[in-house]
């Protein structure tokens, strides 16, 4: 009788917990660049120098969101929390914060604990949408004339690729110019990875599938259309 008793109990004890869970929503964030930050999610703060961020027991509604890199704010942006939901979320000084989406956090009434990955492809409606960086106008034809002539002085495609990630890091270009710069390489794995980097530098992104041409082998090509389909 006392074991029946007290199974009944833990069952009702475990429902209660996982009503109490589903009254609130978590909000995990990815950071992808290095330093000592401090994220505020209305009245809970972290600081850490580590990539990824988790809060747990964030009340359901709007919520101020907040990263700040040392003494400097970064961002300070109202998001919308739906109860019994894990919210994803990566942030960038590049590309800003985007919404990857969200997921329950019970998967086959079990909770999910540590899963980032799992989120619904496609945005729910109550996740904002941020806005892609601003780009500056791509180079003109003698910026990048210029531009070109250093890349191409570069004997090996590992300094031709450090030389451009030096160089675009406050300009832009088309497609079609970032197709001029990786006929300058000499293998395809050298021009995926920089055609990966520049990615966010690219004023007309709708048409980087046309990069595709660039590469010798099928294989690279269908690495770049697995990065692709993740855009």
């Amino acid at each position: 009788m006392k074991n029946i008793i007290s199974l009944a109990f833990l069952l009702i004890l475990s429902v209660a917990v996982r009503a109490q869970t589903n009254t609130t929503a978590e909000v995990f964030i990815e950071l992808s660049d290095e330093g000592r930050y401090t994220i505020t999610l209305d009245d809970q703060s972290v600081t850490s120098t580590r990539s990824r961020i988790r809060f747990f027991d964030v009340e359901r509604g709007s919520a101020t969101l907040t990263i700040a890199l040392g003494n400097q704010q970064l961002l300070n942006n109202t998001i919308r929390l739906t109860a019994g939901k894990r919210f994803v979320f990566s942030y960038s000084k590049r590309l800003g914060l985007r919404a990857l989406g969200e997921l329950d956090l019970y998967n086959n009434n079990r909770y999910a604990l540590d899963n980032w990955n799992g989120y619904q492809q496609q945005r729910p409606n109550n996740i904002p949408s941020f806005p892609r960086r601003r780009l500056p106008r791509a180079m003109d034809q003698q910026q990048f004339g210029s531009f070109l002539r250093v890349i191409k002085n570069e004997a090996f495609d590992n300094n031709k690729h450090n030389v451009f990630v030096a160089a675009i890091k406050n300009n832009a270009l088309t497609v079609d110019q970032l197709i001029q710069v990786l006929k300058l390489y000499n293998f395809d794995d050298g021009k995926l990875k920089t055609a990966f980097f520049a990615f966010d530098y690219i004023t007309d992104p709708q048409r980087f599938f046309q990069v595709r041409d660039s590469f010798v082998f099928l294989s690279s090509k269908e690495k770049l259309d697995e990065f692709l389909s993740k855009k």
